[in-house]
């Protein structure tokens, strides 16, 4: 099936660039080709001894254009947006208003590597 996708984002990345963990999974969404499902956790104080690290997760379906995902959602009074950007076997993520959004402190954003296992 053609998706008119220059990089096919299926796959599950693990953030590389960070002091705490994040994975996220991509899988199209069924009988919508340019749809795609994320889901995600990110963990925050397990890099610091933290006794009460924090965990946060996502999940959105969005339209795949030009090698990027881009979810927003609306707070009370506030938006959070995350941009996912795909070139090759890695993704960026960046993030805006997300603090408190995942959990306290945590957040997706950083450089991820699609994973062979």
């Amino acid at each position: 099936m053609t998706t008119g996708v220059d990089v096919d984002p299926v796959g599950h990345y693990t953030r590389v660039s960070s002091r705490d963990s994040a994975d996220l999974w991509v899988s199209r969404d069924p009988g919508e080709p340019h749809r795609y499902r994320v889901t995600g956790v990110a963990y925050y104080g397990e890099s610091h001894d933290d006794p009460n690290p924090k965990v946060g997760e996502i999940e959105f379906i969005e339209e795949f254009r030009h090698d990027m995902l881009v979810y927003t959602q609306s707070h009370s009074g506030w938006n959070y947006s995350i941009i996912i950007h795909f070139s090759g076997d890695e993704l960026t993520v960046t993030e805006e208003n997300w603090m408190k959004v995942h959990g306290l402190n945590v957040n997706f954003q950083g450089t991820y590597r699609r994973s062979t296992t």
